[in-house]
């Protein structure tokens, strides 16, 4: 579960919905933040008009009514906390209080024209505290010389500027959480989909063309992009289908006339002399050489589409490898090649001998080839797997752009007793690693081997297309020096 959210969190789908969102939000906290300086603005410049409007109005009463009408007019019993009262201090010439709610002129306030804000201690209705107000005031002169201060509490302000914070504070970590979560959504799901992509291909690229891609009643790109894949599916396996079946149909429609024009061959060289005799020799060896293709990719062709001439049938692996060791011993010895043989248990596949026969037979012919005077030939049949790491080529296609490698599921891995292995190593020159999966290609050979060793690179074609029908695996490795080929069947 941590390495899959692991995975999300590091994919581009996730970082590109989490950007998408933050820049949502980004721009959204500048926004309120420009609402905010705007509101807060608009609130102080409210508070100094209203306090203005008060100011204006008990001047007129102080002016057209006298000092006791004004002190009817402040005389509020403003003594506990509030907001929206307004304070009042109406001082003579002298300095000394006449009117007002408030004990005293504030030292920090001039008496100018500019409101400015202070501070003062009052006490609640049942004086059992006493609460610090913050102020702001305005002070006017009187036509008699006395001053008037009118006071507003700057609480309603605080109070706007404290929730408009919290409001702010908890839309951006709302939003952050928000934009994380519908990041990790909409990645899981683009994820989910863009999985089943990756398998399909995985699939498509280990050989199985015949895997297509689901598609959904919608019009979504991703769908679109299914529906396109599996239209350029259908035509590349028409495609291949065509190639494979001019190539079967040339060697069935050519290997008559070639062993007719073989026969004929044979009839001539003994009616000529000895000299022409040879080249004729070598013209039937070459025809030979024409009809084992022929007949290999006839062969392949039909293993391929299972039309095999045998059942599959309880084969015990150890009594077929000794006989392909037994026949190709004498071989191995005139070559000045050692053998080495490790056959453990009496394993049992469901599968065709001859088929069988022929896969190893080819791998052994190969390795025979390959390896040089003195080398070794080692055989180690076991009747179990160990996962080795080695790479697993499962329905690889004939084409040369596959360079994908298959790997078998965890569930195969822990159930390895239920597998059987094959190991063929030489200690020839081997194989470069990106080229694993090309020599079990049709017709291909490396270049450093074309023109020293005979052969029409069909053998391991054969021993790929056999694995495929009884559903096993090949794992190929350097051997240092040298090439391991491994087959892998499941245990009857």
């Amino acid at each position: 579960m941590f390495a899959q959210l692991q995975r999300v969190l590091k994919s581009y789908s996730f970082q590109f919905f989490l950007s998408t969102s933050l820049i949502f939000v980004v721009v959204s906290t500048l926004i309120f933040a420009l609402l905010f300086a705007y509101f807060t603005r608009q609130q102080s410049i409210d508070l100094q008009r209203s306090i203005k409007n008060e100011l204006d109005r008990v001047e007129q009463v102080y002016n057209d009514m006298g000092t006791a009408q004004f002190i009817d007019a402040t005389n509020h019993l403003n003594t506990e906390y509030t907001i929206s009262n307004f304070y009042y201090l109406l001082i003579n010439t002298s300095g000394e209080k006449v009117a007002g709610d408030l004990n005293q002129w504030p030292a920090v306030i001039p008496r100018t024209k500019k409101p400015i804000a202070f501070s003062i201690e009052r006490q609640s209705i049942d004086r059992s505290q006493t609460k610090t107000i913050d102020l702001t005031g305005l002070a006017r002169e009187m036509a008699d010389g006395s001053t008037l201060l009118v006071a507003r509490n700057l609480r309603i302000v605080q109070i706007f500027l404290q929730n408009y914070k919290s409001v702010l504070l908890l839309f951006f970590i709302v939003s952050v959480t928000l934009s994380i979560l519908i990041a990790l959504i909409f990645s899981i799901l683009s994820l989910s989909r863009l999985e089943k992509f990756n398998v399909g291909i995985n699939h498509i690229m280990s050989g199985d063309l015949s895997e297509r891609f689901a598609v959904k009643k919608s019009k979504a790109e991703t769908e679109q992009l299914a529906r396109n894949l599996n239209k350029m599916l259908n035509m590349i396996t028409s495609l291949i289908n065509d190639v494979k079946r001019v190539s079967d149909n040339v060697a069935h429609d050519l290997r008559t006339p070639l062993t007719r024009h073989r026969n004929n061959l044979v009839t001539v060289k003994n009616a000529v002399d000895e000299v022409h005799s040879e080249a004729i020799q070598q013209l039937i060896i070459e025809t030979d050489q024409l009809l084992a293709t022929f007949n290999a990719l006839l062969r392949i062709a039909k293993i391929e589409s299972g039309n095999v001439s045998t059942p599959m049938t309880p084969t015990t692996l150890r009594p077929l490898i000794s006989d392909v060791i037994e026949l190709y011993e004498p071989l191995a010895a005139d070559a000045g090649i050692n053998i080495k043989v490790e056959l453990a248990g009496h394993p049992v596949i469901m599968g065709d001998r001859n088929l069988l026969f022929q896969a190893i037979a080819n791998l052994v012919d190969n390795a025979i080839k390959y390896t040089p005077t003195g080398g070794t030939i080692c055989f180690k049949l076991m009747d179990y797997w160990v996962d080795s790491g080695y790479p697993v080529l499962q329905n690889m296609p004939n084409s040369s752009d596959s360079h994908s490698t298959d790997e078998l599921s965890p569930s195969d891995a822990s159930s390895a007793h239920s597998f059987i292995s094959l190991s063929i190593s030489d200690s020839g020159p081997g194989v470069q690693t990106e080229n694993y999966k090309k020599m079990f290609q049709r017709f291909y050979r490396e270049e450093k081997s074309r023109g020293l060793k005979p052969g029409n690179g069909l053998g391991l074609s054969m021993v790929y297309a056999t694995m495929n029908l009884h559903q096993g695996a090949i794992l190929v490795a350097n051997n240092d020096p040298g090439l391991n080929v491994t087959l892998v069947f499941r245990q009857h």
